[in-house]
């Protein structure tokens, strides 16, 4: 029996195109109120400009103290452009805010992207320390970060 190639524009929408990962356990330490780009980054280069990136990111914290807030949020660079924010949210996806004592802890976001283009594309992970205290993204140097990129058929 002959195998068929299926052209990748007679796909059905919703159909997986490619997956791209990365991992890091390269531990930061910031102090910043700004958002702050951190090592964990992954490439993709959407093959239709009107594909949806799906994203899967994963990584830990360490607030260092109490009473600290961390927000973490992802940015997208097209070609090595201007980086944009993807959430649109001040706080951006994740507000990790602690009262007790020192925190570590994992957090996840998971967003569909549109990034309208057929050339490489960056994503990663930025974060902040609201009150400008010392907070550590991942947690150890042996806690491994992932994010995950899946182009999606329109």
């Amino acid at each position: 029996m002959a195998l068929t190639t299926l052209n990748h524009a007679a796909m059905p929408s919703g159909s997986v195109l490619q997956v791209v990962s990365a991992t890091s356990t390269t531990r930061a330490s910031i102090t910043s109120n700004s958002f702050t780009a951190f090592d964990l980054k992954c490439d993709i280069t959407p093959k239709f400009s009107n594909s949806k990136i799906l994203i899967h990111l994963h990584s830990g914290f360490n607030s260092e103290a109490a009473n600290r807030r961390i927000d973490a949020t992802i940015y997208r660079t097209i070609s090595g452009g201007s980086a944009t924010e993807l959430s649109g949210q001040t706080n951006g996806f994740q507000t990790l805010d602690h009262s007790g004592n020192r925190n570590e802890g994992a957090f996840s976001i998971h967003y569909l992207d549109s990034p309208s283009t057929t050339t490489s594309t960056n994503y990663r992970l930025y974060a902040r320390s609201v009150d400008s205290a010392t907070i550590e993204i991942p947690s150890s140097s042996t806690q491994k970060q992932s994010i995950i990129l899946m182009e999606i058929v329109a």
